[in-house]
């Protein structure tokens, strides 16, 4: 029999002990022995070491060519829990935006988010703007990419959708932000279509497009969704098929299209 590396996680520590010492025990009565066993929690490790469990030690290492522990052909930086793909570039992405800049952040934030559509997927992208001293930085926080139906569904309404995931990752990014500051909010899309149903009335609308954007004006205030051009529309890059590569050095994606 083969067996190849086990991956699993649990909630708590506890757990993931209770899990490991099951697995390690079934394996044991096949005449299986685990090896390497590595997790992200120190004192899991630790525990697992006391009751002599081959543990694997923890790299620091981010680079594919230097750091051992690897995950589906990743490299795992356990200590920061975090999957890595192996570039020419290194990708740096702050992991707090506003909190690191304190009080040198401008009273007013923005949000803007912008949504788009092909024939194979939707989705948003959403950027936070803020002035801090005299720069202006533009900053991805976060986006969200679904799959097409199946039953074919025009582009116009594909692209509703795609206003749709705006909508709902609108609401949660408020929702987090302003809990530490105001924050004013911009909606874009490309779609002069989706534009006018956003800013009708549901009702005038078949049930399809009135559901939702019926639910759009519920999230969102109908007056900030404005147009922006195709070129650009950074969310459009959620349906490329782009390279790690070509994703790094492009900037749009990263920090949105030009004030």
């Amino acid at each position: 029999m083969y067996v190849d590396d086990w991956i699993t996680g649990q909630d708590t520590r506890e757990e993931a002990l209770f899990m490991s010492r099951h697995a390690k025990n079934i394996m044991k009565e096949a005449g299986m022995e685990m090896r390497k066993w590595i997790s992200n929690d120190t004192i899991l490790m630790a525990q697992w070491a006391a009751e002599g469990f081959d543990t694997h030690p923890m790299d620091a290492s981010i680079r594919l060519g230097t750091n051992k522990t690897k995950v589906l052909g990743m490299a795992w930086q356990t200590l920061d829990d975090c999957l890595t793909l192996d570039t020419k570039d290194n990708l740096r992405i702050p992991r707090l935006v506003l909190d690191s800049m304190n009080d040198e952040v401008s009273d007013l934030i923005e949000i803007h988010i912008f949504c788009d559509a092909s024939k194979l997927a939707y989705g948003a992208a959403a950027y936070v703007k803020v002035r801090k001293q005299n720069e202006v930085l533009v900053n991805l926080i976060t986006s969200k990419t679904r799959v097409a139906p199946l039953k074919a569904v025009t582009l116009p309404r594909l692209e509703l959708l795609g206003a749709l995931v705006a909508a709902r990752l609108s609401s949660r990014v408020q929702e987090i932000i302003r809990k530490k500051r105001e924050c004013k909010v911009f909606h874009w899309t490309d779609s002069k279509i989706v534009l006018f149903w956003i800013k009708g009335s549901s009702k005038r609308w078949k049930q399809f497009v009135a559901n939702r954007v019926q639910e759009i004006s519920k999230l969102t205030d109908p007056d900030s969704w404005f147009h922006c051009s195709g070129q650009d529309n950074p969310s459009d890059f959620l349906f490329r098929g782009l390279s790690v590569d070509t994703l790094i050095s492009n900037n749009k994606w990263w920090t949105g299209p030009p004030s």
